[in-house]
C-alpha cells in the first residue's frame, strides 16, 4: 500500500509530537530500519516524512509493515493514526483486496476472471506480463472496472492509479502521449511533433520517445486506458494506445503497468502472448445472491433460506428482463440502475436491516 502526500504528512506530524528522536530511531530499528541512515540530519518531523519516503520506495513498500509496527509502540496517538490508515476502504469476504466486493460504497460483484487475471498482474512478478485487456463490446461493466482496479493498485500493489478516458475529448496522437506524459509525471520538454500534426497519423516518433521514458519512472503506476470500444474513439486514437501498451509489454519498465478496458482486436504478435486479458461479464442473480449473503455474514446477521436469492432476483430484473437485441444505451442505463439498486440492499444488510 502507498499512503497519499497528506496521509505522509499527518503521519509525520504525529511522530514529531509524540516521540523524541532516541524512541523513533529504537522503534525502526527494530522492524530493520536505520533512521541514521535513511534521514541522517534536519528535524524530528523531516526525519520522520523522510522515513515514510525511503518505506513506500521499497520495492515491495513496507508501508503496511511499518505502520503495523506503530500500533505496537505503546502510543496510543501514533496507534490511532496507523489504525485508521489501515482500516481498508472496502469490505473484501476474504479480507484479501483482490476479492472486495464493496469498495467504498460502490459494488463490485463477480469478475472472477478478473480477479485471477488481477491476481497474477498485481504481484510485479519480474518476467511478469506488463499489460491487462478486459474485453467486452456490450455494456457489461468495463468502466466500472476502473474503481476495482485503483483499489487493487492502492491496496495490494503498492501503485499509483491513473486513468485516461479517450471519449472525453477529441485527443490527437500527440495530445494523447502528451496527456499520458502528464499521468506520469514525464517530462514533456522533448516530445517530438508530429510533421502532420493535427492528423491522425504517423506516431513513431511519439512512441519512441514513450519507450525512452517510461524506464525512468520512480513511481509505480497503473495506467488504465478507457473507452477502447466507444464509437467515439477514432481508430488511429485506438492503434495509439495499444502502441503505447505494447511499448510497456515490449520494454517491461519496472515501474508502469498498462490496463486496456473495451479493446477487443485479437493479439496477435508473440510478444504479447503472456498478456492477462478478461471477457467483462456483468454478474447473474446468483452471483449478487452470494454478495448479500456475504454481506450479512459480517455483521453477524444471517439471513434467513431463501431470501438472499429472491431480493437478488428482485434486484436483477430489470437486467433479465431485456432483450437480447435490446439498445446499448438501455443496457447500459438497466445495469446502472440495478448496481445502484445492490448497493443500497447491501448498505441496509450491513446494518442489519433486511431489505
Amino acid at each position: 500500500m502507498l499512503l497519499s502526500g497528506a496521509e505522509v504528512v499527518r503521519l509525520s506530524r504525529e511522530v514529531e509530537r509524540q516521540l523524541a528522536l532516541d524512541a523513533l530511531t529504537i522503534q525502526l530499528s527494530n522492524i530493520g530500519l536505520d533512521l541514521g541512515a535513511i534521514a541522517p540530519g534536519g528535524s524530528l518531523y523531516e526525519r520522520a516524512y523522510a522515513m515514510l519516503v525511503h518505506v513506500q520506495q521499497l520495492r515491495p513498500p513496507r508501508t503496511r509493515e511499518l505502520l503495523r509496527a506503530m500500533q505496537t509502540w505503546g502510543n496510543a496517538a501514533i496507534a490511532a493514526v496507523a489504525t485508521e490508515l489501515l482500516t481498508p476502504p472496502y469490505f473484501s469476504p476474504t479480507d484479501d483486496p483482490i476479492d472486495a466486493t464493496l469498495i467504498g460504497r460502490a459494488a463490485f460483484v463477480n469478475r472472477r476472471d478478473l480477479r485471477e487475471a488481477a491476481r497474477t498482474f498485481a504481484l510485479h512478478a519480474a518476467g511478469g506480463s506488463h499489460v491487462l485487456v478486459v474485453r467486452g463490446t456490450r455494456p457489461c461493466g468495463k468502466s466500472y472496472t476502473w474503481q476495482y482496479l485503483s483499489h487493487l493498485a492502492v491496496s495490494r500493489a503498492g501503485a499509483r492509479p491513473q486513468r485516461v478516458q479517450l471519449a472525453k475529448r477529441p485527443f490527437t496522437p500527440r495530445s494523447l502521449v502528451e496527456h499520458v506524459a502528464l499521468l506520469l509525471d514525464l517530462p514533456l520538454r522533448d516530445l517530438p511533433p508530429l510533421s502532420d500534426d493535427p492528423q491522425l497519423a504517423r506516431i513513431d516518433s511519439l512512441i519512441a520517445w514513450f519507450k525512452g521514458k517510461i524506464p525512468g519512472l520512480a513511481t509505480p503506476y497503473w495506467l488504465v486506458i478507457d473507452d477502447l470500444n466507444d464509437e467515439r474513439v477514432e481508430p488511429a486514437i485506438r492503434d495509439t494506445a495499444f502502441a503505447l501498451a505494447f511499448a510497456v509489454e515490449e520494454t517491461k519498465p519496472p515501474n508502469l503497468w498498462v490496463v486496456l478496458l473495451g479493446y477487443n482486436d485479437p493479439l496477435s504478435d508473440p510478444e504479447l502472448r503472456y498478456v492477462e486479458q478478461e471477457q467483462a461479464q456483468f454478474p447473474t442473480t446468483a452471483d449478487v445472491s452470494a454478495h448479500l449473503e456475504a454481506l450479512a455474514t459480517s455483521v453477524q446477521q444471517p439471513l434467513a433460506p431463501g431470501f438472499a436469492d429472491a431480493l437478488a432476483a428482485r434486484l436483477c430484473a430489470p437486467v433479465i428482463a431485456l432483450a437480447e437485441d435490446a439498445p446499448p444505451a438501455t443496457v447500459k442505463a438497466a445495469m446502472l440502475a440495478v448496481t445502484v439498486n445492490i448497493e443500497r440492499a447491501g448498505e441496509k444488510i450491513r446494518q442489519g436491516v433486511h431489505p
